[in-house]
């Protein structure tokens, strides 16, 4: 039997498409969980109304915990995690349950997709979709938005670390923890749909706490870096860093001219889209700094 957990949040703007989506794309004997993580909004009254699925309440905790409570009280063995606000595509199910049945493969992430059309989240789109196209088939990082696991595993490492209060590192150490016992595959066919931010103020908000927890991963143990979060990436904050340091003398021009380059090389195809080509090189500069902010937070909230 293959299960799904959905866990919500004052997700009412979108979970009812969510449900009715799903519904219509898996098959009739899935179990379907949802985990509401005490929500304020009408999200409840909604779920209350779809039969077919389970419905499991509690007060606000964190992405984590309800992930949790969610997989172990599934009747399956095989786990498909889902984010409330991603809708699925007709072959979603089938690309995540088959691919699991490959030799050695224990876990399977599926990829984004967006049809919006703001600046913002076509950028946040090309950011997802630059880092997946470097993954060919393996990964070692899995994404808990579109995600199955073989329950048996999630079991030994005890699920997601509940020590992430928000959306951020939890499924990064998963990952590295269930690497011991077998492959990830990253199926880019397990297409889901998902409306990123449309505010650049919530997206920056967001990036500043990636870079805070990504202090409290490293300190827990867990590895620098991956094939998603490759040099690149991890150089960003740290050339920004450095370009402070230098903002009086001739090196802030080297260091921010790399970080521009930087910028350019996760566009490379879209150079010839001058409007975009603009607003994600200031958009990925103030990321990098961002993230350095973050990282420095990280680092007084959580220690070294």
């Amino acid at each position: 039997m293959i299960s799904i957990v959905v866990p919500t949040y004052n997700a009412s703007r979108h979970i009812e498409r969510n449900i009715r989506n799903l519904l219509s794309n898996v098959p009739k004997n899935t179990e379907i969980i949802v985990v509401d993580d005490g929500s304020t909004d009408s999200t409840v009254s909604i779920l209350k109304r779809f039969k077919k699925i389970k419905l499991i309440t509690r007060k606000h905790t964190s992405p984590a915990k309800v992930r949790n409570v969610g997989w172990r009280r599934v009747k399956g063995d095989i786990v498909i995690f889902l984010d409330s606000d991603c809708y699925v595509t007709k072959n979603w199910f089938k690309e995540m349950t088959n691919s699991l049945k490959e030799k050695d493969i224990i876990a399977v992430s599926g990829v984004y997709l967006t049809k919006q059309k703001k600046l913002i989240s076509q950028y946040i789109q090309h950011q997802i979709t630059y880092r997946q196209s470097r993954v060919k088939k393996y990964t070692d990082n899995l994404a808990s938005y579109s995600l199955a696991v073989k329950k048996k595993f999630l079991v030994k490492v005890g699920g997601f670390p509940e020590v992430y209060k928000i959306a951020s590192a939890e499924d990064t150490e998963l990952s590295y923890k269930l690497k011991r016992f077998g492959k990830f595959i990253l199926n880019k066919k397990a297409k889901v749909y998902h409306n990123h931010s449309e505010s650049i103020e919530k997206y920056l908000k967001k990036q500043f706490n990636h870079g805070r927890y990504r202090v409290l991963l490293y300190r827990r143990g867990n590895p620098v870096g991956d094939k998603y979060a490759d040099f690149k990436i991890l150089s960003q904050p740290i050339l920004a860093f450095l370009s402070l340091f230098s903002i009086l003398n001739p090196y802030f021009l080297f260091f921010l001219v790399g970080l521009i380059i930087l910028q350019l090389t996760e566009i490379k195809t879209k150079l010839n889209e001058w409007e975009f080509v603009l607003f994600s090189m200031i958009t990925g500069t103030i990321r990098a700094y961002v993230w350095m902010l973050g990282m420095i937070q990280g680092v007084l909230e959580f220690g070294t």
